[in-house]
């Protein structure tokens, strides 16, 4: 993830189109988006509400600051523009939706985030035909704008090695130290 971050320094650096950015942004998801494709088999975070990954500690931070994400309007999102993420939770209604023949938008069932930054779909609602959508990325979808950008002024700070999020106090080390016992890669920092 290091080498990530310095190449996308680096891209800033020269001044890089947008698109470029944005690839640099899905290369980065990848490692998540892998463990959230395969949580049902119980090698990532798991299914449900998006926001069950966020620690109790982190919510009440960023509750007692002001920072938590807002909730903004509705837009039509492009599969294939964006980084595509969801969490299906059970293996063989995964199965049943990889038999699907083209992956469209259900509105009744389909719910999902356009958060930003970092500019990525999620999933909350629909997360196993949604699974499908970020495998084929083709296609489009409504999703409620979410912006992260309150938390981030407050400072929230998200930190990764190796596809593996690290906790707080972890000094640099995947999987180990103190601060949230599940592991979460948020983490509050006073501005």
């Amino acid at each position: 993830m290091e080498g990530l971050l310095r190449l996308v320094e680096r891209l800033l650096e020269e001044g890089a189109e947008e698109r470029a950015l944005r690839r640099a942004v899905r290369l980065a998801l990848l490692p998540l988006q892998a463990r959230g494709l395969t949580g049902w088999a119980g090698e990532g975070p798991g299914a449900g509400d998006p926001w069950s990954g966020l620690p109790r500690k982190v919510r009440w931070r960023l509750t007692a600051l002001g920072g938590l994400p807002e909730e903004g309007e509705e837009v039509a999102v492009e599969l294939g523009e964006v980084p595509v993420l969801s969490f299906p939770w059970n293996g063989s209604r995964l199965q049943g939706a990889l038999h699907l023949e083209a992956w469209r938008e259900d509105p009744e069932n389909h719910r999902a985030y356009l958060v930003l930054p970092p500019g990525t779909l999620l999933f909350y609602n629909g997360l196993h035909s949604g699974a499908v959508a970020a495998l084929e990325g083709r296609g489009r979808v409504r999703a409620r704008v979410l912006d992260l950008s309150p938390a981030f002024r407050k400072g929230l700070r998200v930190a990764w090695r190796g596809g593996v999020p690290l906790r707080p106090g972890d000094n640099g080390k995947a999987g180990a130290g103190g601060g949230d016992e599940r592991g979460s890669g948020l983490r509050t920092s006073p501005r």
